[in-house]
């Protein structure tokens, strides 16, 4: 999982493809990647990332990894992130916990929970300067506390 989110980071900070090739975004809504992965993570258990021994922790962090890079690559799949719940995913995995970042200083870099706050901070982020249409969403996620206590 973590080579594939690599590998699509690789080609997502390339560019687009050459002339007569369809855009990079379109070829991932087309394949519905943004909801598959949110599918995927909602069979994740909520306390997924609590403990360095948790086998879904390196699954959690590589989805949030490619989830982010996505939301961050182009608008449409952000408003598809929005569409499929996945910001009620991320209260769901409390990604936004103190709890959650603290957990990082037992594992490695790409496994750890710190940087799962980090992409959780980053699609906040881009959701909030993307449309005015995402402030009442992210206004009920209610992250005021925990980014209080992140701070």
């Amino acid at each position: 999982a973590i080579d594939l989110v690599l590998r699509v980071f690789g080609a997502l900070s390339q560019g687009q493809g050459g002339p007569g090739q369809p855009e990079l975004h379109t070829e991932f809504q087309n394949f519905q990647t943004v909801a598959i992965v949110l599918q995927f993570l909602a069979w994740v258990p909520s306390e997924t990332g609590r403990t360095s021994t948790d086998p879904w922790r390196r699954a959690m962090a590589a989805s949030m990894q490619l989830l982010s890079t996505l939301v961050l690559h182009h608008h449409s799949l952000a408003h598809e992130f929005v569409q499929n719940e996945g910001l009620q995913m991320m209260v769901q995995h409390r990604l936004l916990s103190v709890d959650l970042a603290r957990y990082d200083s037992s594992v490695t870099k790409e496994d750890g929970g710190a940087g799962m706050v980090v992409d959780a901070l980053l699609v906040i982020s881009q959701l909030s300067r993307l449309s005015k249409e995402y402030y009442p969403m992210l206004h009920r996620m209610d992250v005021g506390a925990n980014l209080r206590d992140l701070l």
